[in-house]
């Protein structure tokens, strides 16, 4: 560190260490806005021959996303520029009430530091041909941790509204985007296996997101899915490579906060990969 003699604003956690500056460990809070699947219709009441009615504002299958303010507003569908993607697993803990979250990687067929000091949630490493043969406790880890496709990129909103149905709108806001349902990761892989047969960044095409109903055994639910518009081709500005920077950050600062943390909750001093060589897990499961 003692060769870095330029200073080089846009590289802050190297500055900062030279300056003798302590960098919070923290996870990342709220720097981008999130895209969600609303999972419940939002009600409100109306008024329909002088008596009042409860209606759905927001239903079921609209994507939600924070604007300027942080306050969420609703669009059945949204416009996105991807500019990256990454892999990571998580799962929720009602022991602590929040995610047990990996590192963020390019590459998810190897094992993931997570924040509690184990490797990928608890989930075994590799493929099994019999689910069934396993404890019922090593199967319940499985349905718990979930393969994440980390989008992120731009969103535009031109036909949005509030909770409360007032009209709304973003433009070029930059996202977080975490899909967890097995459907939905694949929908979206496909966009980027699309944009590498055409050998595009993604970062040159629009894509209009929505939703697919399916229906289940306790109801009804929704999967994302895509449409590329393939025409587009978008110049990549100084402004976007700023942009593209501010994600590998947070990525980074994601990465160094789990990282840490690992190494502080670690039991362990053999990889997963050691302890469960002869386990293969079905990823599909």
């Amino acid at each position: 560190m003692t060769d870095l003699i330029t200073i080089d604003s846009d590289n802050f956690d190297a500055m900062a260490s030279v300056m003798g500056m302590q960098i919070s460990n923290k996870e990342n809070k709220n720097t981008l806005s999130r895209i969600r699947v609303v999972k419940k219709a939002i009600k409100g009441e109306t008024s329909l021959n002088g008596r009042k009615t409860t209606i759905d504002v927001v239903p079921s299958g609209w994507y939600s996303i924070e604007d300027a303010d942080k306050k969420y507003i609703y669009a059945e569908t949204i416009s996105i520029r991807p500019f990256l993607q990454r892999f990571m697993y998580q799962k929720y803990d009602s022991n602590i009430s929040n995610y047990v979250k990996t590192i963020m990687s390019d590459n998810i067929n190897v094992d993931l530091k997570d924040n509690m000091g184990t490797f990928n949630c608890g989930k075994p490493s590799g493929y099994i041909e019999d689910f069934n043969s396993l404890p019922e406790g090593t199967k319940e880890i499985i349905r718990q941790v979930k393969r994440t496709r980390v989008l992120f990129g731009e969103a535009t909103l031109s036909k949005a509204i509030t909770e409360k149905g007032d009209s709304a709108s973003v433009k070029s806001v930059p996202f977080i985007w975490e899909i967890d349902t097995k459907e939905g990761y694949k929908n979206l892989g496909m966009l980027f296996n699309e944009l590498s047969k055409m050998r595009r960044l993604p970062m040159q095409h629009t894509v209009t997101i929505h939703t697919d109903e399916r229906e289940g055994s306790t109801g009804s639910y929704f999967v994302p899915n895509y449409v590329l518009d393939k025409k587009s081709n978008i110049a990549i500005t100084d402004d976007d490579q700023n942009t593209f920077r501010e994600f590998m950050s947070y990525i980074d600062r994601h990465n160094t906060w789990v990282s840490t943390e690992w190494d502080k909750n670690n039991k362990e001093e053999t990889s997963p990969g050691i302890a469960n060589e002869f386990i293969d897990i079905d990823a599909t499961q």
